[in-house]
Formats: structure tokens, C-alpha cells, sequence
């Protein structure tokens, strides 16, 4: 499993990020109004010179060094890990912050373009290296949870 990743999928998300980011940049301009696509989902074009939510936003060597440290510690695990589930997880949150690193690393700030909420004062706006890092933790931890519980529930139907 951790070959695929590591050739496919990983590269893939990130090849994906970075052309949807490009894209934004091209076609979307900040002091336009979103772009509605559906109800609670609009395209607008945000730079985060931070990490979630802006926080540290005004340290951008420090979040350019805690991010490439972790990402390095998250590919040891990957490494390291045997497991498929573990090894999927790892992937997507790499891929997600190499993505978001490289394009702080060229633009100074990561491009986000997925607002979410009300059009006109979103709740939060972000990108696709973000979904991959939420998708990833989601299955990192939540993967064992809901294990533990079908587990709890087939020894209490016997």
C-alpha cells in the first residue's frame, strides 16, 4: 500500500493542488465578489500568510520551519508504519502540506479559493491541500474509532 501512495497518490494530490491554486490565480481576483457553486460553497480568492485560521500569520519563517519539521516526522512515520490504513492517512497529510509549503514557499502565503458558508462573509476559505490534511487526520483518528466501535457492537449482538 505504501507504494502507491508514495508513487501515486501522494503526487497526485499534490499535482492537483498546485494546478487548482495556479487556476485561482489566473481566474479568480480578491476584490471580486465570490463565485456562488452552491449553497454554502462560493470561490474566493484569499491568501493565509499563516496556518489554520491565520494563526501566526505574522511569523512566516517560523510556520515555513514547523511545517517542513513536521512534514519530515510525518514521512518517517510513513516510513515506518505497516499499516495500509496509517500509510493512506500519512499520505493524504503530506501531500497536503508539501503542497501548501511549496506554495508558500513561491507566493508567501497559501492560496485559498473554497469559501465556505455565506457568500458574502464566509465562515472560512480554503484549498484542496487543506481537504487532503483533514481527510488525512479524519482517517488517522477516526478510522480506529469507528473500528473500536463496530468491534464493541458485533461482541455485544452475540
Amino acid at each position: 500500500m505504501k507504494l502507491p501512495v508514495a508513487l501515486y497518490l501522494a503526487p497526485g494530490l499534490i499535482g492537483l493542488d498546485l494546478a487548482t491554486k495556479i487556476w485561482a490565480l489566473g481566474a479568480l481576483d480578491a476584490s471580486n465578489p465570490a463565485i456562488a457553486l452552491a449553497p454554502g460553497l462560493s470561490l474566493r480568492l484569499a491568501f493565509n500568510s499563516g496556518v489554520s485560521f491565520g494563526f501566526f500569520s505574522g511569523s512566516p519563517v517560523l510556520v515555513l520551519i514547523v511545517t517542513t519539521v513536521l512534514v519530515l516526522a510525518l514521512t518517517i512515520w510513513f516510513v515506518r508504519t505497516s499499516s495500509a490504513r496509517d500509510a493512506l492517512a500519512l499520505g493524504c497529510i503530506i501531500a497536503g502540506a508539501v503542497s501548501n509549503l511549496a506554495d508558500r514557499g513561491v507566493h508567501g502565503a497559501v492560496t485559498d479559493f473554497l469559501a465556505w458558508g455565506p457568500r458574502d462573509s464566509p465562515f472560512f476559505v480554503n484549498n484542496l491541500a487543506d481537504i487532503w490534511i483533514t481527510a488525512g487526520v479524519l482517517i488517522l483518528f477516526a478510522g480506529p474509532m469507528l473500528h473500536s466501535i463496530g468491534s464493541m457492537r458485533s461482541k455485544s449482538a452475540k
